[in-house]
């Protein structure tokens, strides 16, 4: 029987000030309202997005699970879009379920 990983909820609240559109810019970013705070944030997309990854070394961002299970069970993982922390995610590490978390 798949379970799902369990996962911790955390609020994401960007610290500090409002970000520098001119800075998030230079960075290919755009500033936008994020999570359930709707604070803005420069959220930059990542390059390889969606290729197939083992692990973090592999992509920009995380490599993320494609698949539910336990942690420690092999997995196959995708890499991840953008550097938004909003909603769920199980995370992959050397092949294998590793944390999840949920930001709201």
């Amino acid at each position: 029987m798949l379970s799902l990983l369990t996962t911790a909820c955390v609020s994401a609240r960007p610290v500090g000030a409002e970000p520098d559109p001119d800075d998030c810019a230079r960075q290919g970013g755009t500033i936008r309202p994020v999570c359930l705070t709707q604070e803005p944030m420069c959220v930059i997309s990542y390059p390889d997005a969606g290729r197939p990854c083992r692990d973090d070394d592999d992509c920009a961002g995380a490599c993320l699970a494609t698949t539910a299970g336990n942690r420690g069970e092999p997995a196959s993982g995708v890499c991840q879009s953008s550097n938004d922390p909003c909603g769920c995610r199980t995370y992959v590490e050397n092949g294998r379920i590793a944390d999840g978390i949920c930001v709201d």
